[in-house]
């Protein structure tokens, strides 16, 4: 129930946050850029982010998740020593969310760049793993199921630096099919320029 109401104001604060008044005057008419697309090299994807509101944006994506298991040692019958069994799979991730970013005027005040959307910000997202594209998978060490509906509230930060460098670390708890969890990620990778320059 608690994770319930997080997540519910997490899509609600956007909202009441724009009708706020500025305190350093009026507001531009929106920090955020239209549409941003990014392509990620490490959590490997593609991304989009549009424009909702002033602070506010609809991010959504198609990567790859990886899971992996391991047993070794005394564990793995007919073993000694220090072998590994191990198991591995691949699936596609289709995920959306709203975010809410809260410190773009904070960032200019200082002289730091908002560019693509750089700040930091408060997210509720919604992400659907299909099942395995690839996996390698020994009785031993089998793999947890990951295939299903999560729902994850997130903190996060994202920058894009000269040359349209790309990094985006967000942490926060989750929960699905096999229960809460704390939810991650980091991503690396290059924003496409936008055509108005921002």
């Amino acid at each position: 129930m608690k994770f319930n109401l997080l997540l519910l104001s997490l899509f609600v604060a956007p909202f009441l946050s724009n009708a706020q008044e500025n305190p350093l005057g009026p507001a531009p008419a929106s920090y955020t850029v239209p549409s941003v697309w990014r392509i990620t090299f490490l959590g490997i994807g593609l991304s989009n982010e549009t424009r909702l509101g002033p602070k506010t944006t609809l991010a959504s994506g198609l990567n790859f998740q990886g899971n992996f298991a391991a047993r070794g040692g005394a564990l793995v019958q007919g073993t000694t020593g220090n072998s590994v069994v191990s198991s591995y799979s691949v699936a596609p991730v289709l995920q959306t969310g709203l975010r809410h970013y809260y410190n773009f005027e904070r960032r200019l005040e200082k002289g730091k760049s908002i560019r693509y959307n750089s700040g930091n910000y408060v997210s509720g997202r919604l992400r659907y793993i299909t099942g395995p594209v690839w996996e390698r998978v020994d009785r031993l060490a089998p793999l947890t199921p990951i295939d299903g509906v999560y729902a994850d509230a997130l903190w996060g930060f994202q920058r894009t630096y000269r040359r349209n460098f790309y990094l985006n670390l967000s942490l926060g708890v989750g929960a699905g099919r096999n229960g809460v969890y704390p939810a991650a990620d980091f991503l690396l990778g290059y924003t496409f320029p936008n055509r108005s320059g921002n």
